[in-house]
């Protein structure tokens, strides 16, 4: 079972719909919803004012921020000497052990790759890091060239030549 987190239109459908004396039966028909869902979304956000869209998102996003991990190479001073390393022309390592960061040298590599790091500073490194290889189709297990059983013309499929019958048990699936 997969949980979604309600969305900000979601949220803005609530209001217009309880806001017009629908209930939540209806509501959560309409969003697609449990009905649980609506009405402990109503039960949480709902003041003295009423329900309110824009506090019901800030109540959700605010908490979820400040409980995701902060990266360790975020921090404006370690930036800064990692920076100033890399226009130096060291290596992840030698900016660890010069500064003796409690870093690891793959998390330098990787914020370079991500962007959290001035991309230019990747021309500044001697080694690129460990290369991987694109995502992408997989290839092992499969024969080069092989035409699948529903593309074969009608001779082929009905096994007539010699040939047609011996390539199907040698070659094996397509």
């Amino acid at each position: 079972m997969s949980y979604h987190h309600l969305t900000m239109s979601e949220r803005e459908c609530i209001l217009r719909m309880h806001h017009n004396q629908k209930d939540i039966t209806q509501i959560a028909q309409t969003l697609g919803r449990s009905k649980s869902t609506i009405s402990r979304e109503l039960h949480r956000n709902t003041g003295r004012t009423g329900y309110s869209a824009h506090e019901a998102q800030n109540s959700y996003t605010i908490p979820r921020q400040a409980c995701k991990p902060h990266l360790k190479v975020m921090r404006p001073e370690r930036q800064k000497h990692i920076i100033s390393g890399l226009e130096q022309y060291w290596s992840p390592e030698q900016i660890i052990g010069h500064h003796g960061m409690s870093l690891c040298t793959t998390t330098i590599y990787r914020a370079l790759k991500n962007g959290w790091l001035p991309t230019v500073l990747r021309e500044k490194l001697r080694q690129q890091g460990k290369s991987h290889k694109a995502e992408g189709e997989e290839r092992r297990g499969t024969i080069p060239d092989c035409i699948s059983k529903g593309k074969r013309s009608t001779e082929a499929a009905a096994r007539s030549r010699v040939g047609d019958w011996e390539g199907d048990t040698v070659a094996g699936k397509c």
